[in-house]
This record gives C-alpha cells, structure tokens and sequence, in this order.
C-alpha cells in the first residue's frame, strides 16, 4: 500500500502522527495533557519506542525532526525502511534500529557524537556512511548481509563489535582499532582471525 504523502505544519507548530511517539514524549516532557510546544520537545533527550510492544511501521516525518536534544533512541521490531526523519538529529550518541527492514543509513551518517548503534537483524549492507563516527564504542552488525567492514577502519574508539551470522570473511580492516576488546564472530565466515590476535581483544566464534 502506497504511503499518501504527510504535510507537516511550520515550526513552532508540533504534528505528531505516531501516537506511541507523542505519548513517550509527553512522558520524557512531563505534560501529559495539553498542547505541545517546541519548547517541549526540545527537553526530551531520550525515547524509548520499544516499551508498548506494538509494531512500528515508519518514523514520524513532522515529529522526529524537531527532537534535535534527542541523545538516545530506541525503537523495537517494526517494518521501518526509512530513516531520513531522523537525519538532522546530530547529538545522537545511542541509537537502536534493529529488527526493522531498513537498508539505508545514509541519513545517519552526519551523527558524530554516536557511541552505541545497534543495527542487528536488519538489511544493511553498506557501512559507508558510518565511517566518520570515530567516536563510536560499540556496534552491533548481527544477522545482516554486510559483507564488507572496510568503512569500520577508521572508527579508532570502537570497544565491542558483533557480526554474527553476516557474510564477512575479510577482517583485515579492523587490524588498527587497538582499542577493540570484544569481536563476536559465530556465524560468519570468517576466514581467519589470527591477524588480529593481540593481548586484550578477546574474539568469540560461538554462534
């Protein structure tokens, strides 16, 4: 079914439609009843999407732009493809998008502040856009077809990577992260990790 185009109102307006959005936000601004302002919606640093257990089908396009506090989101299983709504969020530092069909993270790419991304279990494939995120600590890679961690060389911070069960056999790229101390492998196949062996990096291949 063909999504019919959303027309959001101009700032300082607040259009929210996704319900479970506007109620974690109310919580997060303490104003359960009455209008929204902008001014409210710039204290939430954080939303948790996952607490109602129901499905989300897309990100709030009038909504999520205006979370431009926003430090942390955690959005459960759902059938999100796009993630464009949440491209100018650059203070993000924690941010999880797993179980969801999204392909995509280019809009993500200018979150510099990122330190925790969990994008397991869905269809990412390229990492490119993650490249600038040097000051990231942890990534989660699992059940992907991601083949290729090139784009990770440069994440100089990362502490914890898992890529289990994705199609990586190459781990040559991530032969400079001396800051690496946890690498979950099982699953893939990895060809060798003997390159990386080092005191410190502990490297799991349990599935």
């Amino acid at each position: 079914m063909e999504k019919k185009p959303v027309t959001c109102p101009p700032a300082p307006k607040v259009l929210f439609t996704d319900e479970a959005l506007e109620k974690e936000v109310r919580r997060k601004a303490s104003k359960p009843e009455g209008e929204l302002t902008l001014a409210d919606i710039k204290k939430v640093r954080s939303v948790d999407l996952t607490r109602g257990g129901a499905e989300i089908e897309s990100l709030d396009p009038c909504a999520f732009p205006l979370l431009t506090s926003l430090h942390h989101l955690y959005v459960g299983k759902g059938n999100i493809t796009d993630l464009s709504p949440l491209k100018g969020l650059k203070s993000i530092e924690g941010l999880r998008i797993s179980m969801n069909p999204v392909a995509d993270v280019t809009p993500l790419a200018g979150m510099l502040a990122m330190d925790r991304l969990d994008l397991g279990r869905t269809q990412v494939r390229d990492l490119t856009p993650l490249k600038k995120m040097t000051k990231m600590t942890e990534l989660m890679l699992d059940d992907t077809p991601v083949e290729d961690l090139a784009p990770l060389a440069s994440l100089a911070s990362l502490e914890r990577l898992s890529i289990k069960r994705t199609r990586v056999s190459d781990l040559s790229p991530l032969k400079g992260l001396r800051k690496l101390k946890f690498l979950y492998v099982g699953g893939s196949p990895v060809e060798s990790a003997g390159g990386l062996a080092r005191p410190g990096l502990k490297i799991s291949s349990e599935d």
